[in-house]
């Protein structure tokens, strides 16, 4: 199958172009389209330009409000919860980091819930954000029940969604950036193996029935398949509980009930922790320590968290799409009067 190279600068052209033409915001469009690119720009391609289709569909679908702006309350100097009005939840987590940032510098702790808006993009964009001004940072998200596609532990239903958990730590260099969903991978890696017709890896996803399948569309069939939790069939019990984690954090904490039917969105935690003029040296003291360790294959170097990202994207300048993946972007913003850029195809 047919890949698709578009230079980075177009790729968050038009999707800021077709943002706008689905009445979005300036601002809004634009930290969207540029959250989605640099996404597809560290390789984390599962919440890239592909979540353009997505979006616009939600949009049509009355789910997601693109000119929703988030309303923060003030529940404590340290606790603050922001309702993203159904919104983009790129724009309610962007609004949470600033928030989080100015109480930390004050009171040296923050505790931020976002609630009520729609998929919040990758998570470690935010916990960085917040390592990069020294800080330490956590976030747990969670999604609604029409977002739930896995079970708890040993179960064949779906209650939890893929409840990603992010924390970051400043270094003298990058951030130390961990983001991982609480399944064997996200929702979002199943739909592009489905776009580019790959088969599943073991241990990764079931079909309705509990059976093991290698087949990405029985997660979008009629009864849906679910998605196994992190660890896998006999390991399994940990990234279950890791989920769990994310729902108090994130969904019990914000005051919201796990079933309930009426909620639409995702809800995001953070919890942020200011760190003291020294805590960026003894992290890199702390990853000098790891990196002394002898590396099983010499062909493959220890790596630090958020580093494949980094290094991926440090070298890239464009963003590559399937085939499929393309047409679909293309029948979005012709819809939307958006001309198409010059893309290259091999």
């Amino acid at each position: 199958m047919s890949t698709v190279r578009i230079a980075a600068e177009s790729a968050t052209e038009l999707a800021w172009q077709v943002f706008v033409a689905r009445g979005a915001p300036d601002r809004h469009a634009r930290i969207v389209a540029e959250h989605l690119v640099t996404s597809d720009l560290m390789g984390v391609s599962s919440h890239g330009l592909n979540r353009v289709v997505q979006y616009t569909s939600e949009i049509a679908d009355g789910l997601l409000r693109p000119a929703a702006d988030p309303a923060v309350t003030t529940l404590a100097p340290t606790r603050l919860l922001i309702d993203g009005g159904s919104g983009f939840g790129q724009v309610a987590c962007t609004a949470a980091v600033e928030v989080a940032a100015e109480a930390v510098a004050t009171y040296g702790t923050a505790f931020v819930t976002v609630r009520n808006t729609q998929h919040t993009g990758r998570v470690g964009a935010y916990t960085e954000a917040l390592a990069r001004a020294g800080n330490l940072a956590m976030a747990f998200g969670t999604g609604a029940p029409r977002f739930h596609r896995v079970p708890p532990f040993g179960g064949l239903e779906g209650r939890m969604s893929t409840n990603p958990i992010s924390w970051a730590a400043p270094t003298a260099a990058e951030p130390l950036v961990a983001d991982f969903a609480t399944t064997s991978v996200p929702e979002g890696k199943i739909r592009l193996w489905r776009d580019t017709g790959r088969a599943v890896p073991p241990e990764v996803l079931c079909d309705a029935g509990g059976r093991m399948s290698f087949d990405p569309e029985d997660l979008y069939s009629d009864p849906p398949g679910f998605l196994m939790p992190l660890g896998g069939e006999r390991f399994g019990h940990k990234g279950s509980a890791l989920a769990l984690l994310a729902e108090m954090a994130a969904t019990v904490l914000a005051g919201d009930a796990i079933d309930d039917a009426g909620g639409r969105g995702q809800n995001l935690a953070l919890v942020v922790i200011r760190g003291d003029p020294d805590l960026a040296e003894r992290v890199s003291d702390t990853v000098r320590y790891l990196r002394t360790s002898a590396p099983r294959d010499p062909q493959r170097p220890v790596l630090m968290p958020g580093e494949i990202e980094q290094n991926a994207a440090a070298g890239a300048t464009s963003v590559e799409l399937g085939e499929a993946s393309w047409r679909r972007l293309v029948a979005v913003a012709v819809d939307c009067g958006v001309t198409i850029p010059h893309v290259s195809v091999t």
